[in-house]
């Protein structure tokens, strides 16, 4: 595949059709087949994913809960209507297997004072069944041992658990809890093959590569100025989609994707700051697209050859567009 270059006129692309992937606008969540009505503040911010039965969404109604990570909920929006909820919280991520039919994620409880390095009170980890919530495993852990997010789901059944500067693999089926690198899994691919590792010094960002997921072993180190997502790889985890930034010490103001594995250039995308970025298929991608100032967004489709089209404009609130992300 011979790499493309695009410059937008976001204004001057054709119009195309809704998103496939989970979004939100006009006080309503559009999932698959389903549009879910919202309250005020309810879907202030979400990450959702597809499985079995139905999408997964994890809301966090920032502006109604003032601490919005006590106040997380996952609810299962299942295809034929309704809503289940299967947890509430401070639950910060969760991931599904790759079949969909897993869903895994950490509660924790931080009632007490926290004393930096403690950890919270108490942590629950859970796998259960995506279509029901019936739980498969759980695991309890107390103090800094359970300062775990979870991020990926492996093909052997291992979840990812994100500790701040040290990644660690939780193995329900054996009951262990055993170190995988040091630093943060900043996204895993659906497979569970790959995922994006950043390091840490005192702080701040040191640098950020592309891992074995299932041993941590480094593949090849990214861009400096590179933001990776939660959703940076393809479905089919082939390409890796990036925002960079032409400028040290500047907002993103380019897509890039790349080879997941080779880093191989495939697409780079100017004229837009891009916000959260979304993989519909293997070969086209839903960015959210800030104005100038950053104060709205719109929703542009791209795929890998380069061809574009606009979604939702940049809007202004209550109508602004934008894909979640947590």
């Amino acid at each position: 595949m011979h790499p493309v270059t695009v410059t937008l006129d976001v204004g001057a692309l054709p119009p195309g059709p809704p998103p496939s992937v989970p979004w939100f606008a006009d006080g309503t969540l559009r999932a698959g087949d389903r549009a879910v009505a919202c309250a005020e503040h309810e879907f202030d911010d979400f990450r959702a994913a597809a499985v079995a039965g139905g999408v997964i969404v994890l809301t966090s109604p920032w502006a109604a809960a003032g601490v919005a990570r006590d106040r997380l909920e996952l609810v299962l929006l299942p295809s034929g209507g309704g809503r289940e909820r299967f947890a509430a919280g401070a639950i910060e991520d969760f991931a599904v297997s790759a079949d969909g039919a897993l869903v895994a994620w950490a509660e924790h409880d931080w009632s007490s004072e926290r004393v930096p390095g403690a950890g919270p009170v108490r942590s629950v980890f859970r796998v259960a069944d995506a279509a029901t919530g019936a739980p498969r495993y759980e695991r309890r852990e107390a103090g800094a041992a359970g300062a775990g997010v979870v991020r990926g789901l492996l093909a052997d059944g291992r979840v990812l658990l994100d500790g701040g500067e040290r990644g660690h693999l939780w193995d329900p089926a054996a009951g262990t809890v055993t170190r995988w690198a040091d630093g943060s899994p900043a996204a895993v691919s659906a497979d569970g093959a790959l995922a994006v590792l950043t390091t840490w010094t005192d702080g701040a960002g040191d640098g950020a590569a592309v891992v074995d997921a299932p041993t941590g072993r480094p593949i090849r180190d990214l861009d400096p100025s590179d933001a990776v997502g939660r959703g940076a790889f393809s479905p089919d985890g082939r390409l890796l989609a990036v925002r960079r930034s032409a400028r040290p010490a500047t907002p993103p103001d380019r897509l890039v994707v790349t080879g997941a594995r080779s880093g191989a250039p495939v697409l780079t995308v100017d004229g837009l700051r891009p916000g959260t970025v979304a993989w519909e298929t293997a070969g086209r991608l839903v960015i959210e697209v800030w104005n100038d100032d950053r104060t709205r967004l719109g929703l542009v489709r791209c795929s890998v050859g380069g061809a574009a089209e606009l979604i939702r404009p940049v809007g202004v609130a209550p109508a602004v567009p934008f894909l979640g992300g947590l």
